[in-house]
């Protein structure tokens, strides 16, 4: 088979000679024309100048390198006006000026480093003789040319992290070819509002619940459909459920456990003391009637409500919680007690009102502190605190049961949900009357979203009005805030799904393809600003 058929692209070269070294194959080529275009001016030179040889890496044959000496020329431009006087002849066919390697092997390495990335190209190119390095193949990898971008109509977007809790970029998906088409440097309003601009076909973006993206797009488009994503409205409702079972689930442990412990008389040598210490010292006869029952320390702790150190720190003490009297401290906030009880009894309760009314009038304090004021006037129910007697103890229906394992319950589907599992979760619910509110309305919205429902939003908002749980409250506002685009995510099948995808796939390349990676440097990597 001769020369030109094997390698096309060394067409104007003649071999001279070739000889084999450790894995490589070496060909000693030289150009045969007899002119050579100036790259300034474009005028056809003949006299040559001189001879030089450059050295490129070409592919593999037979998984053994192939590498090229390359005999090329110097040429005089004989135009008057060129600004050259001297230029060496290109190879256009062969590589660019001043390349080592051709750009047949250029393009291979490059969708090497596509498919696999930076260190598992670089070993997979090894197995096929060619010795390159990964960054080498990141290098070819960013000068591949990308596909143009057709004009999106739907769109998804989210925000993706460069580094994590420190540094945030913007995806933009087109979720119609399922293709990323944007690497945002961040997810400022300006950044996502001016990249909207430059495409007004769009009619549909799917975002998540971001308060920047949505002004983003209605700066920008202000007649597209916003379309809220529904895994970001279940998660956000999540996050609420959660803050309910937890604000729940140590009164729960509490309450059974000083239900379900028989209580047994103090004596009466004991001495008096105050409201605070008789309610540690309590706790603590409790912990020793538990333990010469022989719980172990874990199930003790549960009982009592507290961690297992404090009481493992009990036991090695030898006596209960100290609940002397304390040394009362100064507030910024002393100053307006009579304000704020003046508002309290004249109906206001509501705690961030009370704290706007005082910050308007120069107080510098935190909303805590007016919560925690707020709270030392409401009518707790008294903590009883009673020692119980060794002898048979209960088991306690919370003792295998986390707040996790609830939270789940309550998202699962009804009919997933295990007999035992779905009892425990009945009897929770019987048990606090807060936690079936709860379960009722998490299904009822997450019925919404599963059956793709746009009619029952307004009801469900009416349910959370009427309901005493508060912690949906700050949800259900932000659900009527951004109605529109809640409605519309629960009507039409479009969702940030295949961004999320995309966001995965792109933390998979930063992790294979660069250790500290640019923006620049992943850009070719599937998407395009």
């Amino acid at each position: 088979m001769s020369f030109p058929i094997l390698f096309p692209h060394l067409h104007g070269f003649r071999l001279r000679s070739s000889h084999r070294e450790t894995g490589r194959l070496v060909l000693i080529c030289e150009r045969v024309t007899r002119t050579a275009l100036c790259p300034i001016c474009g005028t056809l030179a003949h006299r040559i100048h001189s001879r030089y040889e450059r050295t490129v890496w070409d592919l593999s044959l037979q998984n053994v390198q192939v590498i090229l000496h390359l005999h090329v020329r110097k040429f005089y431009c004989d135009q008057s006006s060129c600004p050259r006087r001297i230029f060496t002849e290109r190879i256009p066919q062969v590589t660019s000026p001043h390349g080592r390697f051709t750009f047949g092997l250029r393009q291979f390495l490059g969708q090497l480093g596509r498919e696999q990335g930076g260190a598992p190209g670089a070993r997979s190119a090894k197995l096929l003789g060619m010795q390159v390095t990964s960054r080498a193949i990141l290098r070819f990898l960013h000068t591949l040319p990308l596909p143009p971008i057709v004009d999106p109509r739907i769109i998804g977007l989210d925000d993706w992290a460069w580094k994590r809790r420190q540094r945030y970029g913007a995806i933009v998906v087109d979720l119609e070819r399922k293709k990323p088409i944007a690497l945002l440097p961040d997810r400022s309003q300006q950044t996502v509002s001016q990249w909207l601009k430059r495409y007004p076909t769009i009619e549909i973006v799917a975002r998540d619940r971001s308060k920047e993206f949505a002004a983003a797009i209605t700066a920008a488009l202000p007649k597209a459909l916003h379309v809220a994503d529904r895994w970001h409205l279940a998660k956000n409702l999540t996050e609420h459920l959660d803050k309910v079972v937890s604000a729940r689930w140590k009164q729960l442990t509490k309450a059974v456990g000083e239900a379900e412990t028989p209580p047994v008389p103090v004596p009466a040598s004991l001495p008096a003391r105050r409201p605070r210490q008789a309610s540690g010292e309590a706790r603590y006869q409790q912990m020793l009637a538990l333990a010469q029952a022989g719980l172990p320390t874990a199930t003790i702790a549960k009982r009592l409500g507290v961690e297992a150190r404090t009481i493992q720190r009990w036991m090695a003490e030898g006596h209960g919680p100290y609940a002397g009297s304390r040394k009362p401290r100064r507030s910024p906030l002393d100053w307006s007690a009579r304000y704020l009880r003046q508002r309290w009894d004249a109906g206001e309760h509501n705690g961030t009102v009370l704290w706007e009314e005082l910050k308007a009038q120069g107080y510098r304090g935190s909303m805590r502190s007016v919560y925690r004021r707020r709270a030392s006037w409401r009518d707790h129910p008294r903590k009883l605190g009673l020692p119980v007697s060794p002898g048979s103890v209960p088991r306690s229906p919370l003792e295998d049961v986390t707040p996790g394992q609830v939270i789940g319950w309550m998202l699962a589907r009804p009919e997933t949900l295990n007999p035992q599992s779905e009892a425990q979760l009945d009897h929770l619910c019987q048990m606090d009357s807060q936690l079936a509110q709860a379960r009722e309305l998490t299904h009822g919205f997450l019925d919404l979203i599963r059956h793709h429902s746009g009619e029952g939003p307004e009801t469900w908002l009416n349910d959370v009005r009427a309901s005493t749980i508060r912690e949906f409250l700050p949800f259900a506002r932000s659900v009527e805030r951004d109605k529109a685009a809640i409605l519309t995510g629960l009507t039409l099948p479009y969702s940030t799904g295949p961004v999320e995808g995309h966001i995965n796939r792109l933390k998979l390349i930063k992790r294979q393809a660069v250790r500290r990676v640019t923006r620049s440097g992943i850009t070719p990597a599937g998407s395009q600003d």
